[in-house]
């Protein structure tokens, strides 16, 4: 499931670095930043510490 939620968000990564969207009512930056702190939290969950081993 971490492998897959990270795929996820690497995709998002990559497409936010592209801009191949239209403009959006956001600031780019605050998505980048949003998707990394998901990315954080996902791999804190997978981690030894996160899963409270």
């Amino acid at each position: 499931m971490h492998v897959l939620i990270s795929g996820v968000l690497r995709l998002l990564r990559v497409g936010l670095r592209r801009q191949e969207f239209e403009p959006l009512p956001v600031p780019a930056q605050f998505l980048h930043q949003v998707v990394d702190l998901l990315g954080a939290a996902v791999d804190f969950a997978a981690s030894p510490l996160g899963r409270g081993v």
